[in-house]
């Protein structure tokens, strides 16, 4: 550091003294945190102006009196009860119908309902969120964003067969909509964030264009909006991401995603509980005459397809453990049943551990579907607990 820059900083460690219109009072804790810490290097030029002076006081020694004297005043002091943290509660009460059905749900909200009531009577029935300065989107998030418009802009447009013609497509596309869609990665230091959505990107084009030739397999449609019933009173909607069709003429699924690993995707159709698949399926259920159209998740950065059923997708890619049937019917009787319990007036915090929990942990059926808690995106941690105050 210059002399010049020591010199600046000097002058604003002093600013705050001359500053100042009567007095000064400084703290000087000796450790943070339990560990020890430097003293600052203005405290040695104060100090050999007021050694030996009554201004330095021990701060231990004014905790021992009932009053305070400091700085030419004088307080009281009181000891406070230490009251304990709220706990985190697992089982929640509230009055009997003050939950409703909805008149729409999603694929999305119904995964929330699903995952946590908790989360979903907060979200949707208290309507609390969280400041939108505060779910800005970025990284991962912000890549498939990107991602999803490029893909989609590029397979509804003109066929293109040429694997260099795919490539050079997909760049000009992310160089369009790179400005309206991810800015920050525009920013200094995100060079490596825009190349990793920039190589992943222009790859899933190429794998997914393969994918859809072997599988003769054509776009018809990209982020349409569907609408369909969950129940008597309760609407259904989605936006699929790629509408497909055979060469027969039947509609098939795919749905995009970009995340780091493709195992909790891959686990969810093993397991039988994908809900997007199954929802999206539903929907255009009416267009295919055997029952549930196939669908599956095409995942951006691994350009992998994870696909629920067979054909027509490439047999590599299948995933066995979801009848889409299966899971639909699953999704309808686990719906009813977590709006029975939340109308009942118990609402549960699924992220919060039940050995922790104060009450007792809601009985579900067997055969409902079971989605992990979504703690790690979710904003309400700190109203259930499972999220410390800090």
């Amino acid at each position: 550091m210059t002399d010049a820059a020591l010199a600046l900083e000097n002058a604003a460690w002093r600013r705050a003294f001359l500053n100042a219109g009567e007095q000064v009072l400084c703290v000087m804790p000796r450790t943070v945190a339990g560990e020890a810490i430097a003293t600052h290097p203005l405290w040695h030029e104060i100090r050999t102006m007021v050694e030996g002076s009554d201004c330095i006081v021990d701060g231990r020694t004014l905790l021992g009196s009932s009053e305070l004297a400091l700085g030419g005043r004088s307080h009281d002091q009181e000891a406070v009860e230490t009251v304990a943290l709220p706990t985190a509660i697992r089982d929640w009460k509230i009055s009997p119908d003050l939950v409703s059905a909805r008149e729409q749900e999603s694929a999305t909200s119904l995964e929330t309902l699903f995952g946590c009531p908790f989360k979903w009577a907060v979200q949707y029935q208290a309507r609390i969120q969280e400041s939108p300065l505060l779910d800005v989107a970025d990284n991962n998030r912000l890549k498939g964003n990107l991602s999803h418009a490029v893909i989609a802009d590029l397979v509804t447009g003109p066929a293109l067969t040429d694997e260099a013609a795919i490539r050079e497509k997909a760049e000009a596309l992310i160089a369009r909509y790179l400005p309206r869609v991810a800015t920050p990665f525009l920013m200094a230091g995100r060079t490596g964030d825009r190349e990793d959505v920039r190589c992943n990107t222009v790859e899933a084009a190429v794998a997914l264009y393969k994918i859809l030739q072997n599988s003769g397999l054509s776009v018809v449609g990209a982020e349409q909006r569907h609408t369909g019933s969950l129940d008597d009173q309760t609407n259904l909607i989605g936006y699929i991401d790629l509408q497909l069709e055979t060469t027969d003429g039947n509609p098939a699924i795919i749905d995009l995603k970009w995340t780091n690993r493709d195992r909790y995707r891959e686990e969810e159709i093993a397991e039988g509980c994908p809900v997007q698949l199954a929802t999206y399926s539903h929907l255009l259920k009416g267009k295919y005459p055997a029952g549930m159209p196939p669908a599956g998740y095409f995942m951006l950065k691994q350009q992998r397809l994870l696909a629920a059923t067979a054909e027509p997708f490439p047999k590599f890619s299948h995933v066995p453990g979801s009848d889409l049937a299966t899971v639909w019917h699953a999704i309808v009787t686990t719906y009813a049943d977590a709006l029975a319990r939340l109308r009942n007036g118990n609402v549960t915090a699924a992220g919060v551990e039940a050995e922790t929990a104060n009450g007792a942990d809601a009985t579900a059926d067997a055969e409902n579907i079971r989605l992990e808690p979504p703690c790690r995106f979710c904003a309400y941690g700190h109203l259930c607990g499972q999220k410390e105050l800090r």
